[in-house]
């Protein structure tokens, strides 16, 4: 097993507003403290609370219920080996709100506002859900000058003007911070390409599943806006994006077309996984609870088949919803319909 950092290094703010040791801890395992229940970061990350988290993990994070994501048959590994221990807090994960542009099939009103009207046709309860006050963003820019890395997702970070102001913060008091920006790549403001200009070390990671009209089904939003944005961005900061392609029972026969078309783009670069997550929920979008196992072995990924009938059941019944919400139908094995 790898080793991991995260509690002696850094801290993840969920869209909830509730602190995690990272994005992968599950929430029932959360200890539960509320950004708008701290003071000041360095001394939560000092706390009583965040020691047992070390305590904890210092016996292998392996033995933390908590850590489910990275173990059992389709792992998700900890990524924290890049950080030091020595050097105390100084990674931000964050998400200021969940105000997002798109309805992502793989994803939920907890991370996207605009899932809200559409939960109930896929039976489920809108989350509640929690955007920055401004005395959460001084927090924020209180720590600023101490961080090595500050990753914004969402939501969507270009959506929500409390990421422009904490950037804008950020280029002042430390510019030369490690910034990573997890976007859909649609309709970038200006007031967020200008602030990009003014730091130094920028990686942008652009989520894209699909192309064309496989895209469009799969998160809602315009593939020729999306291509559009990826140049201006990659112009802006001077390098390529990076991709984080999320594989999903609706691309998983198409992933070597996508992979095609981000190896030929003069815009576009791997971001050394591929892909770069697997959906393991909701249960129905899910290639290991869907697939045989022969179907799952044409990636070199070693997921392993986890087949269930409800899984297949739920499948049918919320790919027919999607459709109309979509507008036009999706074949998983054929082309777009």
């Amino acid at each position: 097993m790898l080793d991991c950092k995260f509690p002696d290094t850094g801290i993840t703010v969920h869209p909830s507003g509730f602190l995690h040791v990272c994005c992968n801890i599950q929430r029932p395992y959360s200890e539960g403290t509320h950004i708008s229940e701290i003071d000041d970061f360095e001394e939560y990350f000092h706390s009583t609370k965040m020691n047992k988290w070390r305590e904890n993990f210092s016996q292998g994070w392996e033995k933390f219920d908590g850590c489910n994501t990275c173990k059992g048959p389709n792992k998700v590994y900890p990524s924290s080996f890049r950080y030091d221990r020595a050097d105390g807090l100084q990674f931000l994960e964050m998400s200021t709100s969940n105000v997002c542009n798109q309805q992502c099939v793989m994803c939920n009103s907890g991370f996207s506002h605009k899932w809200n009207k559409i939960e109930e046709l896929f039976d489920r309860s809108p989350t509640k859900t929690y955007s920055f006050s401004d005395d959460d963003i001084e927090k924020v820019i209180k720590l600023l000058p101490r961080l090595k890395r500050l990753m914004l997702k969402g939501g969507e970070p270009f959506a929500d003007q409390k990421n422009l102001r904490i950037l804008e913060a950020l280029s002042i008091v430390n510019p030369d911070c490690n910034v990573s920006i997890v976007t859909n790549g649609q309709r970038v403001s200006n007031g967020f390409r200008n602030v990009l200009k003014k730091l130094t070390n920028v990686t942008i990671r652009v989520s894209i599943d699909g192309l064309g009209k496989r895209y469009e089904w799969i998160r809602g939003g315009d593939f020729e806006e999306l291509e559009d944005t990826i140049k201006t961005l990659a112009h802006d900061i001077g390098s390529t994006l990076q991709t984080c392609p999320t594989a999903l029972i609706y691309n998983w026969f198409y992933m070597d077309e996508l992979k095609s078309y981000i190896k030929d783009s003069i815009y576009l670069t791997f971001d050394g996984k591929w892909p770069s997550q697997i959906v393991t929920w909701p249960h129905w979008c899910s290639p290991a609870r869907l697939l045989t196992q022969e179907e799952l072995d044409i990636s070199n990924n070693n997921l392993q088949s986890i087949q269930d009938e409800k899984a297949v059941k739920d499948f049918k019944k919320y790919t027919k919803v999607m459709n109309g919400v979509r507008g036009f139908e999706v074949d998983v094995r054929g082309p777009m319909l």
